[in-house]
Formats: structure tokens, sequence, C-alpha cells
């Protein structure tokens, strides 16, 4: 099913690479790439980049959303 191809592709991330702040694949032509098939070490953006290009392969839709979700609404604007 889609949920355990997602299940599994999340799992694959997590096990086979590691999270690093540094950037490895900054200056590479394509820096997913080569997260993906060489260094297999990034940040989150690589990451995030990397789980919605191998769902979208799988067909399932996906996107990558950025930013930030915190504080306390203010109805004065």
């Amino acid at each position: 099913t889609d949920r355990e191809r997602v299940a599994e592709l999340t799992r694959f991330l997590r096990d086979e690479f590691t999270f690093t702040l540094e950037q490895p694949s900054r200056d590479e032509q394509d820096p997913v790439a080569n997260f993906l098939f060489e260094s297999k070490s990034g940040h989150c953006e690589y990451f995030a980049t990397s789980l919605t290009m191998l769902l979208r392969s799988q067909g399932i839709p996906s996107r990558v959303v950025g930013g930030y979700y915190g504080g306390s609404w203010d109805p004065e604007g």
C-alpha cells in the first residue's frame, strides 16, 4: 500500500543516511543525487527533498513544504 511504501522509504532514509549540519553536497552539480548516491549525509532539506522525489517515483503525490509554525495569534493584526 502507499502507507507501507511511505514507511519503508522513511525507514530507508533514517537507517541508511546520516544527518549533519555540514553541507557535503553543496558544490555538486546535483546535490540531491550526490546525497542519495554518494555522500548519504546531509541536513534536513536533503532528507525532505529526497523523500519527496522517492515518493513521487512510486506514484505517491508529495511535495516539500518549508516554514516555521510557532507563536500565538494576534487579533490586532
